[in-house]
């Protein structure tokens, strides 16, 4: 009886494990802000997620392509010749205004926006 019922607690462990690494693995999103400012104006920031994924290693892939694909939007449709590529962040900036954009891969527990 004795190891029946070790046996049972160390399979209900097992469970509660596989269970917690299982929702860890899975539960990331990626977030985009993106800031645009002029001189004399106010910026303008919005904080959007953009994708769920089931882990962070997927999460921080699609933010590599997200940070590659700014890079080229920054120097392409906005035409700035000064960009700065750092850290998950895209910059740019020329005649009086500049955009940045920051990609963020957290838990999705985690709400960067705030209560």
């Amino acid at each position: 009886m004795m190891r029946l019922r070790r046996a049972s607690v160390i399979a209900a462990l097992f469970l509660l494990a596989s269970a917690a690494t299982a929702a860890a693995e899975r539960a990331w999103v990626l977030w985009t802000q993106f800031t645009e400012a002029e001189t004399g104006e106010p910026d303008r920031t919005t904080l959007n997620p953009t994708s769920v994924f089931e882990s962070k290693r997927e999460c921080d892939a699609a933010r590599g392509t997200h940070i590659s694909a700014a890079n080229v939007l920054v120097r392409k449709q906005y035409a700035f010749q000064e960009v700065a590529v750092a850290e998950g962040s895209v910059a740019g900036v020329g005649s009086g205004r500049g955009v940045v954009w920051h990609f963020h891969c957290l838990p999705e527990a985690v709400d960067p926006r705030g209560p």
